[in-house]
């Protein structure tokens, strides 16, 4: 409250100094003649003043309004980057599940997540890369979907390096010739 008093008090300042005390002080009684020049000069110069000022007030709005808009798209790029964040935990969450519907539904998330963010593709591609690799003897005698998903969205295109850069077929333990329906 305090501030926006002391700012009502130093506009009504400036604009009696821009009004009342600058125009005579600006204009030289000793060249003009007569009282009619003076207050015609006084005018002019008053009316110049306000235009400045005006200028001004508007310079200082399109600082304020480029600073917010600039604030503002921070504040965006903040928000996006914490939610894909949270998408990836949850993601990499639904990995560890038990059920292979989850995890399958973990692999697409990872996939949608690392069209949607380039900068998280490589991170993404780790992950699916080390749930592939898991010891075989962990899983079930057939690839389970959720390395079926995982191989689907590795091989998307422009996702990462070829598949055979990422991935060896002793990481499918022998099931690199099977079909993976």
């Amino acid at each position: 409250m305090l501030v926006r008093v002391l700012g009502v008090i130093a506009v009504a300042g400036v604009l009696y100094l821009v009004i009342s005390v600058l125009p005579p002080a600006l204009v030289d009684d000793a060249k003009l003649k007569g009282n009619e020049s003076v207050v015609k000069a006084e005018n002019d110069v008053r009316g110049q003043l306000l235009e400045a000022l005006a200028g001004l007030v508007l310079l200082g709005g399109l600082y304020f309004t480029a600073r917010t808009l600039l604030l503002n798209s921070q504040t965006l790029a903040l928000t996006s980057r914490g939610q894909i964040t949270e998408r990836l935990t949850k993601a990499v969450d639904q990995l560890g599940h038990e059920q292979p519907q989850v995890q399958v539904g973990g692999m697409y998330a990872l996939a949608r997540i690392a069209e949607e963010s380039p900068d998280d593709k490589s991170a993404i591609s780790d992950i699916l890369v080390a749930y592939v690799r898991e010891p075989a003897e962990n899983r079930a005698p057939r690839v389970s979907a959720g390395v079926q998903a995982a191989m689907f969205a590795l091989t998307r295109p422009g996702f990462g390096p070829p598949l055979e850069e990422m991935i060896w077929p002793e990481d499918l333990g022998g099931w690199a010739s099977r079909s993976y329906d």
